[in-house]
């Protein structure tokens, strides 16, 4: 019986799917980390661009 797939090879398949599922998975996996480092990298310049608490800032003199 050539037109049918043995046993075998239907456990073969499936196990395939499994692993093809499993990259898929990881592989968005890895793009929500890269999404998660952008928006920290963007958290932490926004803060290391505000001024210091406490730092002394420019003041006008009024006369």
């Amino acid at each position: 019986m050539r037109g049918l797939p043995s046993v075998r090879t239907m456990s073969e398949l499936e196990r395939l799917q499994v692993v093809v599922g499993e990259v898929q998975a990881a592989r968005q996996q890895v793009a929500t980390v890269r999404n998660q480092v952008a928006e920290l990298e963007g958290t932490i310049a926004a803060v290391e661009a505000q001024p210091e608490k406490g730092a002394p800032t420019a003041t006008l003199a009024v006369c």
